[in-house]
Formats: C-alpha cells, structure tokens, sequence
C-alpha cells in the first residue's frame, strides 16, 4: 500500500492512494505497476478522484526502499512524469 500528497504540475496540491503489485523479481529489485487513485489536477474529473496504472520498479535493502515510477502523460490533460518515492519499513 502506497499513499502521500505532493504538489503537482499545476501547481496545486494532490493526493495518491495505491496498491503495489510486484510479480517480478530480480535481487533486490522488484518490477510491477501500481495501481493508483490521484486527485488534484483541475482538467481531469475537476480535481477529483480518478484510477491511473502506473508501471513501477522497488529497490528494497533492509529496511530502506525507493520506488521509481514513469508516470505516462494523458492527452492534453495530464503531463508525464518520472517519479521517486523513499521508504523505510516501520515493521
């Protein structure tokens, strides 16, 4: 499970709640995607809620972590992105 708040290329504040499916696995490296739900960017469903795929790699050592993301733009509503996300596992 995934979740945060960043702000976004609008320049307004967003919101990601998602689940991360990892079936391959090489080492310490995990390929999958995500699938997500954002909100926040006025020209999709004005700023609300709305599901996004988004492929994925993790990089797990102990208890530290990185998620890479490649966010793909939507037509002339969204714009593509590459994003990094740092973790630590509490338990």
């Amino acid at each position: 499970m995934v979740a945060g708040e960043y702000r976004n290329s609008n320049d307004r504040p967003s919101r990601y709640v998602g689940w991360f499916w990892r079936p391959l696995h090489w080492g310490i490296v995990d390929l999958g995607v995500m699938a997500m739900g954002f909100n926040g960017y006025p020209s999709m469903h004005d700023g609300g809620w709305f599901f996004a795929p988004i492929p994925a790699a993790s990089i797990e050592y102990g208890r530290f972590g990185v998620n890479l993301t490649a966010v793909p733009g939507y037509k002339d509503r969204l714009h593509g992105a590459v994003a990094v996300q740092f973790k630590f596992r509490v338990w």
